[in-house]
């Protein structure tokens, strides 16, 4: 059974439902003065380019995630987390903000909420790729500084589904604190090896924290901070571990792929079958610990 099922999400991890399609704009939030965001999006495609057409969307649409980059992180690095989630039909934006040398974590948090909410605009406007393309669920995520900023935009979004962060950051204002007001289903990994936010400062806090009933958290055993993205040598040299205590980037990879996967289908696309691969995988996985208060789906 155990073997089934792990060939089953190796094909959905890595099946090419679609291409990816990828544009960039300039958004403008109104709320906040103008404040000017860069959106970086990521789509299905026929085809893979930039600014080629957005593929057929479902009936309901495409949904949307809105991934926060880490400390200084150019968004770029993140090219494992589109590479893997967009092919499975969902629209992935990543705001390009907040990059200088003191960011302001809770305007990041508002930047991460706004781009899901600009993405639904853009599939309600005619002039727009996206237009009826757009979906009305959506999933905060986030590295480090926007794994712990995407807590704080969700403790203040009405209409967000989903959460997932990785190697959060408690940042300030806490998202530690902030995590008590998110009542939606969470996914929290962290590394066994991350010396940049331990787990017992940050991510385990975070957890412990969390107002909802489905909250998972995930220790990849011999997994790191930098890992959790591309190689980008400043956040390598940064963290400074032992290659012989941790797995390769690669296996991180496709552990973090593992779990996101099912998470989104079953979050965002309300895929009952997607729930029960994910809870029968976390209790025999022996390349991670975890924590819950409750199997995935069940009430």
């Amino acid at each position: 059974m155990i073997l089934l099922l792990f060939f089953l999400v190796s094909d959905i991890a890595f099946s090419q439902k679609y291409f990816v399609g990828n544009t960039s704009v300039e958004a403008v939030d109104s709320t906040r003065n103008n404040r000017k965001i860069e959106l970086l999006i990521y789509y299905p495609a026929d085809s893979a380019g930039r600014n080629v057409p957005v593929s057929s969307a479902p009936e309901d649409g495409f949904p949307v995630i809105s991934f926060g980059h880490g400390y200084r992180m150019p968004v770029s690095y993140y090219e494992n987390i589109w590479t893997s989630i967009v092919p499975e039909g969902y629209i992935l934006v990543l705001p390009d903000s907040e990059t200088e040398m003191f960011p302001s974590h809770r305007e990041f948090g508002l930047d991460i909420l706004y781009a899901t909410g600009y993405m639904l605009e853009e599939g309600n406007d005619p002039g727009s790729i996206f237009y009826g393309k757009v979906g009305n669920t959506r999933c905060l995520m986030g590295h480090s500084l926007g794994g712990g900023s995407a807590i704080l935009g969700a403790a203040i979004a009405g209409d967000v589904q989903s959460l997932i962060v990785l190697a959060p950051l408690d940042t300030r204002p806490s998202s530690a604190t902030a995590a008590g007001s998110v009542d939606i289903p969470a996914l929290v990994f962290t590394g066994s090896h991350d010396f940049i936010t331990p787990a017992r400062k940050h991510a385990l806090p975070i957890y412990e924290s969390l107002g909802g009933r489905w909250k998972t958290y995930i220790n990849i055993t011999g997994g790191n901070h930098c890992n959790m993205a591309m190689k980008y040598r400043l956040c390598d040299f940064a963290e400074r571990t032992r290659p012989e205590n941790q797995i390769s980037r690669e296996k991180q990879h496709e552990i973090l792929n593992r779990y996101i996967l099912p998470w989104l289908a079953y979050t965002l696309k309300g895929i009952e079958s997607e729930a029960e691969v994910f809870n029968s995988l976390i209790e025999s996985d022996a390349s991670i610990t975890y924590k819950r208060d409750k199997p995935l789906g069940m009430h």
